[in-house]
């Protein structure tokens, strides 16, 4: 009888994630493009500016769900469901109530806190879906955190796809014609809360009694304790995303800020690419420390850290080289003035892919926060650049020195992320191996410039998409004929049996 063979649970898991990431992606670049071709570059800074402030606010109001809840609740996946029910609670109560006083102080200082954030108190009308907004992240967090532990995939996606694809882009389609960024913000937030209270109600339904007050305030304290020695580092991580444009918006006028925001998007999408990494990777590092399984786990990461390297190598040169067909497609000719800012601000897209990758890995391999400490490192770095360039940068070139200071903070940020891993894995990367597939990358980018200088004719976005499709095939063809160690063990470990299967579950 021939042996069956299924595709190894965690590529399903990556895949299903993966497929909901990069919809969120393309959908938050879908909302940008319709703000953009209708309303135009001062209403996409609003709208920009209050999306990086709600990502630099987030870490807050996720606080005990953004890597705590999904943490300990896989930690006590076989212990009892009162166990877990009881960190979602903890979780649920924490978030709403981080929110709510997070958006009592904003509104009561709303005319500084504008000046201080927007550059101007003429925008505190951006203020009150900011903080509609963060509540609905922070309800979507819980929600989502909860499923991640348990890796209830299909749920967690199902929840993204509604929460940050469907709304976000409904929204701006039927509010379009008002003009009104709060009013397409606001919506967005309300129907997140209302969406995250449907998907939490199977949970609800299957409630187990028998939780005391007692429970709820030591595990509600545990999540408190494991995401608030991280909460700085988050937001040391969204400053370095965010003060380049929040300083530019002092000095220019918002439509100038807005190349600045949109250069960030890129680097939003990459983001959006890492997370189905970082969200099941969460969940099974946990379990295999918590299952001894070390040595493994060590091969895996491995692997996993020299694709990351390879493959962001090849993205950020491909995403430069073709820029300005993506800006032109996405949000108009309008925005191409500014491409060069937007250029200098996709260099950063390497650093942030590998560390994107790996802060999980590093969250569930120790409780110590590392990563905080890391931030903390390469965000004083930045911090220090930002008086050098007022300092010695003519004001004509303040915007690029500002977007240079952000890809300067991030590789520093990376270099202290691949220290850690190799400290607590004890992982060495063999940087000779890497040389193969740097190389390659490099003059796959070679070869799409050249190929921008032969082809005179400009790129729409089918063009554009089936160019890449082949290359990337052609990349990885010729990385698995160079014996790639990362493309093996893909390939290898990509289809179990039904033998191993029904081993590795019981």
């Amino acid at each position: 009888m021939p042996t069956r063979f299924v595709v190894h649970p965690a590529y399903r898991d990556f895949a299903l994630t993966g497929s909901a990431s990069f919809l969120v992606g393309l959908a938050a670049m879908l909302v940008i493009s319709i703000l953009g071709r209708t309303a135009g570059p001062v209403f996409v800074g609003e709208y920009l500016l209050i999306r990086r402030m709600a990502s630099w606010f987030q870490a807050g109001v996720q606080l005990p769900s953004g890597v705590a809840l999904p943490r300990f609740v896989a930690f006590n996946i076989d212990q009892s469901g009162l166990i877990r029910q009881t960190y979602f609670l903890g979780a649920l109560l924490v978030s709403c109530l981080i929110g709510l006083m997070l958006g009592a102080i904003l509104l009561f200082w709303r005319n500084a806190l504008s000046h201080l954030f927007f550059g101007s108190s003429q925008l505190d009308h951006l203020i009150l879906p900011l903080c509609v907004l963060l509540l609905g992240l922070a309800m979507h967090g819980v929600v989502f955190g909860y499923f991640q532990g348990t890796l209830s995939m299909v749920s967690a996606s199902a929840l993204q796809l509604c929460n940050l694809v469907f709304i976000p882009v409904l929204a701006a389609l039927l509010l379009r014609s008002t003009n009104s960024i709060p009013l397409i913000v606001n919506t967005m937030g309300v129907v997140m809360c209302i969406c995250s209270c449907l998907f939490a109600w199977p949970l609800v339904r299957r409630w187990e009694p028998g939780g005391t007050f007692a429970q709820l305030r030591l595990q509600s304290s545990e999540l408190l304790s494991y995401g608030g020695s991280r909460i700085f580092g988050d937001m040391g991580l969204q400053a370095m995303l965010s003060l380049p444009a929040i300083v530019a918006a002092h000095y220019f006028p918002i439509g100038s800020v807005s190349f600045l925001l949109l250069g960030g998007s890129f680097l939003t999408v990459v983001g959006a690419a890492s997370q189905p990494l970082a969200t099941i990777l969460l969940s099974r590092v946990s379990r295999s420390i918590a299952q001894s399984r070390t040595d493994q786990l060590r091969l895996q990461v491995t692997h996993f850290v020299n694709a990351l390297i390879d493959l962001s190598v090849f993205t950020c040169l491909q995403m430069v080289i073709f820029s300005d067909v993506i800006v032109r497609v996405w949000v108009g000719p309008r925005f191409l003035e500014g491409i060069h800012i937007i250029q200098i601000v996709i260099v950063a897209v390497p650093f942030y892919f590998v560390y994107a990758g790996l802060r999980s890995v590093i969250d569930a391999a120790a409780v110590k926060a590392y990563n905080t400490r890391n931030i903390a490192i390469s965000g004083g770095i930045f911090l220090l650049s930002l008086p050098i360039i007022k300092l010695c940068v003519p004001p004509v070139y303040l915007l690029e020195a500002l977007a240079a200071s952000g890809v300067l903070g991030l590789a520093v940020l990376t270099v202290c992320t691949l220290r850690t891993i190799r400290h607590l894995l004890g992982i060495e990367l063999k940087w000779a191996r890497l040389l193969p597939g740097v190389c390659l990358g490099v003059m796959f980018g070679a070869l799409s410039s050249a190929f921008r200088g032969w082809n005179h004719h400009e790129l729409g976005l089918a063009g554009l998409a089936l160019y890449q499709l082949v290359l990337t095939g052609l990349y990885l063809l010729i990385m698995w004929v160079l014996r790639s160690s990362w493309v093996r063990f893909v390939l290898d470990t990509m289809f179990l049996s039904v033998a191993q299967k029904e081993e590795m579950v019981s």
